[in-house]
């Protein structure tokens, strides 16, 4: 499927290579058994504002590159609310550094618009049978913030696609 995308750098290239794989039908395995060590942070510490710019740039051409419904658009606007719901509590708490990479990521998003767009039209060409097993159809936003729900064991195996 291309392997990852150097366009997301360093955050969210794995979720954007999984759903790809998912647009063409395959499925998505884990070993539960295994046990993974992730020292966090070694290429961008958790407070650096480039690391916001990336996480708030890439789930944007996440939704654009692979959302295969006819309501991307709808899904966008979801999501540049929603970001802009986290700039306006960035600027409440005085984090100015995380509001300025928020707006930065947008504009960015807007500037690569046409390159995604292109990107989209070509791999949903190639999609297959979209295999939606396992997706999660309620909403984490929803469940971490209302709910509180932090690990995903914790989640309600009912709205999971079987």
């Amino acid at each position: 499927v291309g392997g990852l995308d150097e366009d997301f750098f360093a955050h969210m290239e794995e979720i954007d290579l999984c759903w790809r794989l998912k647009n063409r039908g395959y499925a998505i395995g884990a070993c539960r058994e295994s046990i993974v060590y992730h020292y966090g942070g070694v290429t961008l510490d958790r407070m650096n504002p480039y690391k916001t710019f990336l996480n708030f740039r890439n789930n944007l051409f996440l939704i654009m590159k692979n959302h295969r419904e006819s309501s991307v658009a709808w899904r966008l606007i979801r999501r540049m609310i929603l970001d802009g719901l986290a700039g306006i509590r960035f600027l409440t708490e005085g984090n100015f550094k995380y509001l300025f990479a928020v707006i930065h990521a947008h504009f960015s998003f807007y500037y690569s618009f046409p390159k995604m767009y292109r990107r989209r039209k070509s791999l949903k060409a190639q999609d297959g049978q979209i295999n939606l097993k396992g997706l999660y159809t309620e909403s984490i936003i929803k469940a971490f913030f209302i709910q509180k729900i932090r690990h995903f064991q914790q989640l309600d195996q009912r709205f999971f696609v079987k």
